[in-house]
């Protein structure tokens, strides 16, 4: 059974990428199957968020890397077991203003098929869209 977690991660103004935000989203011991990351418009590439499991960055798959954008919606399955530790999610924010960043991750059993999982897509309502 599918099951969708989110966290709303707002960073003040002024971190940086040095010392950014950290902020964990605990799962279960479950199937990630996919991570996704909402950027409200308004962030004017000032922000990045990285996401990290076990300590390694996930999203976006490089070290010491960072989604920058505005405006976007990034999906990214990931298909890998987790543990009830979850994820670290990392912010920084150069503007003068707070920024929200919302993450979801969609996890699931860990017995289910493959061919179940793949075919799993979170679902993001448009009123989340249009939120700051």
């Amino acid at each position: 059974m599918d099951r969708l977690y989110q966290a709303t991660i707002l960073t003040p103004p002024g971190t940086t990428a040095a010392l950014p935000l950290t902020s964990n989203l605990p799962l279960e011991d479950a199937e990630l199957v996919s991570v996704t990351i909402l950027i409200p418009d308004g962030h004017a590439g000032l922000t990045g968020i990285r996401i990290l499991q076990a300590g390694k960055e996930i999203v976006p798959w490089s070290n010491d890397d960072w989604l920058i954008s505005n405006d976007e919606i990034v999906t990214v399955p990931i298909g890998n077991q987790i543990t009830a530790v979850g994820l670290q999610i990392q912010t920084y924010n150069t503007d003068a203003f707070p920024h929200k960043h919302w993450v979801r991750a969609l996890i699931n059993d860990l017995n289910t098929s493959a061919a179940q999982t793949a075919a799993a897509t979170p679902f993001i309502p448009s009123a989340v869209l249009s939120g700051p």
